[in-house]
C-alpha cells in the first residue's frame, strides 16, 4: 500500500477517486498546508506500516528554492527513522491539483495556466465547491488518460502509484 499525502480535503477526495480507478490500493492523509512538524509526524506514524510516502505539494507560484527548503526540512525531521527517507517522495503538483483535473478535462496546456483554480471555475460553470465530495465527483469523470498525456508531474504521480517501490 502506498500513503499519500496532500494539502487539504479536496485533493484527498481527489486522489482517492484516481487511486481507485486506476486499481491502486492507498491512504490519503491531509496535512492541512505546508506545516512541515505536522507532515513528519504523519509520516512517522505510517512509515512502518506502508511500501512508500507520497507527498504531493503544489508548487503555485513557489520558487525553487523555497521548494527545495520544505523539502529539505521535512527529511530533517525525518532523521531519527532509520532508513525512512527511502520511503519518502515529494512530488511538485505544477501549480496544482486543479491542473490536473484541466489537463482531464482536455485542457491543452494545464500546467501553463496561470490561475488554474480560476480556469477549472470557468470550465465548470463558474461555480466550483473545494470539497471532499466534490473533487472526488470531478475525478470520477476525468479523461486519466489524456491528463497523463498532458501533464507531467500528473504522470509522474500515476508512474509512482504503479509502481510504489521505484
Amino acid at each position: 500500500m502506498i500513503t499519500v499525502v496532500v494539502e487539504g480535503p479536496s485533493d484527498a477526495g481527489f486522489v482517492e477517486e484516481v487511486c481507485r480507478r486506476v486499481g491502486v490500493e492507498c491512504r490519503v492523509l491531509i496535512a492541512r498546508g505546508n506545516r512541515v512538524d505536522k507532515v513528519a509526524r504523519l509520516i512517522k506514524t505510517v512509515a512502518p506500516y506502508t511500501e512508500q510516502v507520497l507527498i504531493l505539494k503544489d508548487a503555485h507560484r513557489l520558487t525553487e528554492r523555497v521548494l527545495r527548503g520544505l523539502e529539505g526540512r521535512l527529511i530533517g525531521k525525518l532523521g531519527d527513522l532509520k532508513g525512512v527517507e527511502a520511503k519518502v517522495k515529494v512530488l511538485r503538483v505544477v501549480e496544482s491539483i486543479e491542473s490536473w483535473i484541466l489537463a482531464g478535462l482536455c485542457e491543452e496546456n494545464p500546467e501553463g495556466t496561470p490561475n488554474p483554480e480560476a480556469r477549472l471555475r470557468e470550465r465548470v460553470g463558474g461555480f466550483l465547491v473545494k470539497s471532499w465530495e466534490s473533487y472526488r465527483r470531478i475525478a470520477a469523470k476525468i479523461d486519466i488518460e489524456h491528463a497523463e498525456r498532458r501533464s507531467p508531474s500528473f504522470r509522474e504521480f500515476l508512474g509512482i502509484l504503479k509502481s510504489p517501490s521505484g
